[in-house]
């Protein structure tokens, strides 16, 4: 999507991958594709706005996984422990009731 912009402004970017993922054995993540997706585009939209000008222009892209919440976190971040079943949100509220 940005290969195009990115080689006609010289800007290099590099996909970095943690051990994290690899030691916690990750094969999936459960997500919102569309959010996740439109803060990619906006990360990396003013990312190259900003790297455009620059002496380097290097753009780093960093992804990992943690068990912890993040430790200063926003009021409104959820946290979801990977020793818990999520909820089966098909499920009705009647079908627990005896």
């Amino acid at each position: 999507m940005f290969m195009t912009e990115l080689s006609s402004s010289a800007i290099d970017m590099t996909p970095h991958i943690e051990s994290s993922i690899i030691e916690m054995k990750i094969s999936w993540v459960m997500i919102d594709p569309s959010r996740l997706l439109q803060v990619l585009i906006n990360l990396l939209t003013n990312a190259i706005k900003f790297t455009k000008s620059e002496k380097q222009r290097r753009i780093d892209v960093y992804l990992s996984v943690s068990t912890e919440p993040p430790i200063n976190g926003n009021a409104d971040f959820q946290y979801f422990p990977t020793n818990k079943a999520p909820a089966d949100v098909t499920v009705s509220a009647s079908q627990y009731t005896a």
